[in-house]
């Protein structure tokens, strides 16, 4: 493996860990108490949305456990809907017991499961106190029985119990916010589908514009969770590469981020600079 593409990997995981996931709205008094205990954050393969841009896919975390008992999960990084439930102390104490917490802090930072370049990110953050471990693990470890045998036990113990994670009494989860990132869509085929109106625009005040080099270009854009289902039903009819038009401009649209509570305590590094390398890894 070429010591660029080594160098790419490794900058892209540190993006994929780093990305800003603040969001201008308005949560509710508990949402901003709670505190997360447990997340897990999956990545999959990158694609190309252009020339230049690659699109980091599945940013959202797959589990989170916050330490008054709430549980905001998917069974699967690829689904967009998330399911919930509300633990009682006695059961978070036993969750708590199964994940073996003790052997994870014992853990390194990063671990590589191979050397094959673009491959999944893994990451797990614990948080005691103040404090927070944090390991990342790249590699297929969902599936791919080489990665899992490659991956430490500590680690693939948590990972699996984290994503087989259900309970009787979950029901879907519907988020307060929605982000979109914008990329502007060079080989749109046929007609742009209409934004509505009636929402949020490039023009809006809670929208912005990436700061990054190779992404000034490209917008976040929020939208009220109530829109969930129109806009997946508009996203669910586009064609292969046909763009969507907002503020008279074709767009593609990247994988819908759902904001969850108290995102901003979960990532609060900077990544000035990442673009600019990754970019610079890639030539």
């Amino acid at each position: 493996m070429h010591t660029s593409s080594k160098l790419a990997l490794v900058l892209i995981s540190t993006a994929i860990a780093l990305q800003s996931t603040t969001v201008h709205s308005q949560e509710t008094t508990s949402s901003q108490a709670r505190r997360p205990v447990i997340t897990l954050k999956e990545s999959t393969r990158m694609r190309r949305v252009n020339k230049s841009i690659w699109s980091l896919n599945s940013l959202n975390p797959v589990f989170v456990l916050y330490d008054d008992g709430l549980v905001i999960f998917k069974k699967d990084k690829a689904q967009v809907e998330y399911s919930s439930v509300d633990l009682g102390p006695q059961e978070m104490k036993t969750l708590m017991e199964k994940f073996k917490i003790d052997e994870f802090l014992k853990l390194d930072n990063s671990y590589s499961t191979n050397n094959e370049f673009n491959q999944p990110v893994n990451f797990i953050k614990y948080w005691q106190g103040s404090k927070v471990k944090k390991v990342r693990v790249i590699g297929t470890i969902r599936d791919d029985e080489k990665d899992r045998s490659n991956s430490p036990k500590a680690f693939l113990h948590l990972f699996d119990q984290v994503i087989s994670f259900k309970h009787k009494n979950a029901h879907t989860w519907v988020p307060y916010k929605l982000k979109i990132s914008l990329y502007p869509q060079t080989n749109s085929q046929g007609e742009p589908v209409l934004w509505p109106s009636d929402w949020p625009d490039l023009n809006h005040k809670t929208t912005k514009k990436r700061t990054d080099p190779d992404l000034s270009h490209s917008y976040e854009l929020y939208l009220d969770g109530i829109h969930k289902e129109k806009l997946e039903q508009m996203l669910s009819k586009l064609k292969t590469n046909q763009a969507v038009s907002i503020n008279g401009k074709p767009w593609y649209i990247a994988p819908v981020r759902y904001i969850l509570p108290n995102e901003k305590m979960w990532d609060t590094e900077k990544s000035k600079g990442v673009w600019d390398t990754i970019k610079k890894a890639f030539k």
